[in-house]
């Protein structure tokens, strides 16, 4: 999957095409989250055929993550609610190990998140 692909993903299944020119932040949101907890250096998204490893092999995460924001951004609890339960499960599912350029097969390493007050 690439950036382009994400973003129509996001927006339909949000079924909110009125969100695009905040899509890039919602996305840009979920690569330093995911950076913060499992140690990766994903990379900007910025043009629409950019990707990354994670967003290759791990597509659900970003849109999990996507749809968190977005519903956060549409103050809507409910798909905030939805979404994040999907999003953890999608993390807590990965039985890999990213390390820099590669991914392994080593048990991976996942810290809870942890707001900041």
């Amino acid at each position: 999957m690439n950036y382009l692909t994400l973003k129509q993903t996001i927006t339909s299944y949000s079924h909110r095409s009125d969100l695009e020119a905040s899509l890039g932040q919602m996305v840009a949101n979920v690569s330093d989250e995911l950076d913060r907890r499992l140690g990766t250096t994903t990379g900007p998204l910025i043009a629409d055929t950019d990707t990354n490893d994670m967003l290759t092999h791990n597509a659900d995460i970003y849109l999990y993550g996507s749809l968190k924001q977005v519903g956060v951004f549409t103050h809507n609890v409910q798909a905030v609610q939805a979404y994040d339960v999907l999003y953890e499960q999608a993390i807590s599912n990965l039985n890999i190990n990213y390390a820099g350029d590669e991914w392994n097969t080593e048990p991976p390493v996942i810290t809870p998140y942890e707001e900041v007050a």
